[in-house]
């Protein structure tokens, strides 16, 4: 069984203006059940398929749109019902005076869209395979390969070649609360798994949180410690609580 995948792809091969585009994404599969080779003869179909498209040639041409001097058929033929692999897209160029009246010319959409496949030529035959090459889409859009450091990418990026140190400034307010916590005034706990007599049996106290109140006792902030610290007795701990803006 053999499969051919085909979609297609405009490109300018002289001149200025619109330079080449992507191909279509979109793509028609044929599937052969025979044990022979076979012949495929395509047509674009669908009046006004590419509204935009315009011979610049003509004398009613308006100046808008886009055109293109070549049309090419990019095809590959898969075995097993496999999908196509994005390495080995062939092309094969269809571009003759029957599209563009004349050599060189840009392709009229309208001979395009309504078309003769035998007339036009659009037939393409296995024999093709052999002597078609590889589609490159790098090559096709000037696009850098990866040892080309010379050759503008995408939005014409320049490659720079050294090193460079950067910072980032910003500016930071920050408030900063000292806080000392004493035994001698948070020497008992509320917690009833807790010793409640501190005299002859002192409770375990451990710090693991710390509360900011303003003046009409409103909490305004927490800050929790990221490990407990045991308050022990005699001892004062000196707590640094920042908030940052």
């Amino acid at each position: 069984m053999c499969i051919r995948d085909r979609t297609y792809t405009f490109e300018n091969s002289s001149g200025s203006g619109y330079t080449s585009t992507l191909p279509c994404q979109y793509y028609a599969k044929l599937t052969n059940n025979t044990s022979t080779s076979k012949d495929v003869q395509f047509r674009i179909s669908d009046v006004d398929l590419l509204p935009y498209m315009r011979k610049e040639e003509l004398s009613e041409y308006d100046g808008m749109g886009w055109s293109a001097k070549n049309f090419k058929l990019l095809y590959q033929i898969t075995t097993d019902n496999n999908r196509p692999s994005p390495d080995a897209w062939k092309y094969h160029d269809f571009t003759t005076t029957g599209l563009t009246a004349t050599t060189g010319a840009t392709i009229n959409p309208k001979i395009l869209e309504i078309q003769n496949p035998t007339a036009l030529g659009f037939s393409l035959n296995y024999t093709n395979s052999y002597t078609d090459k590889v589609y490159s889409i790098m090559d096709s859009l000037g696009m850098a390969h990866n040892s080309d450091h010379n050759t503008l990418q995408f939005g014409d990026e320049r490659f720079f070649y050294g090193n460079i140190n950067t910072y980032i400034g910003a500016t930071i307010y920050k408030t900063m609360f000292d806080v000392n916590v004493a035994s001698s005034e948070f020497n008992a706990t509320t917690n009833p798994t807790r010793s409640q007599v501190s005299s002859t049996n002192p409770p375990n106290i451990k710090v693991s949180e710390v509360a900011i109140y303003d003046s009409a006792k409103n909490l305004v902030c927490i800050g929790k410690l990221s490990t407990p610290v045991a308050l022990l007795a005699g001892n004062t701990i000196m707590l640094e609580l920042s908030m940052d803006f």
